[in-house]
């Protein structure tokens, strides 16, 4: 079984040089999925007061978790694509699982704490740290919702060569 859903927009990405075909490696990605369970595990001993270590470690799990699922598919992202081109895909394929949604925050999440202040002096830091705790929360979903494809066996090689040769 082939996974159906944004098969449109992945096709998109590969003809635009985002994405490229590979060989499907499930033990690459079940790799990349321990690699995202150890950022989810230190994620969540981390002090939460290093309101920077939390938005990385929550931004490395929900990519590395991201790609792990392209990797199932023998998909990875070029040069030019990048984790943009990650997340357009997973959102693609992904959005309307058990958790809709739960990549959409990648690109959020990825912006540093100062970044998200800019010039300003914070006085309180509250609202950036419930946002660190909700990039927690989704890269958590992110996390699950990997290891349950992975390991339901629902993903294999993405192949659509009549529509890349459109």
């Amino acid at each position: 079984m082939r996974w159906q859903s944004g098969q449109d927009r992945i096709v998109e990405l590969i003809a635009e040089g985002q994405l490229e075909r590979n060989d499907a490696d499930l033990d690459d990605a079940r790799a990349r999925l321990a690699n995202s369970e150890e950022h989810l595990a230190r994620l969540k001993a981390a002090n939460a007061t290093d309101i920077d270590a939390r938005f990385r470690l929550a931004f490395s799990a929900m990519a590395t978790s991201a790609v792990a699922l392209l990797a199932a598919q023998g998909l990875h992202q070029t040069t030019t694509g990048g984790l943009a081109a990650v997340q357009r895909a997973v959102n693609a394929q992904f959005s309307g699982g058990p958790v809709p949604g739960v990549f959409e925050t990648l690109t959020a999440i990825s912006v540093a704490p100062a970044d998200r202040t800019g010039d300003r002096a914070v006085t309180d830091v509250r609202p950036v740290e419930e946002q660190a705790s909700t990039a927690a929360e989704a890269a958590g979903w992110a996390v699950a919702y990997t290891a349950r494809l992975l390991g339901a066996g629902l993903l294999h090689a993405f192949t659509d060569d009549e529509a890349l040769n459109r």
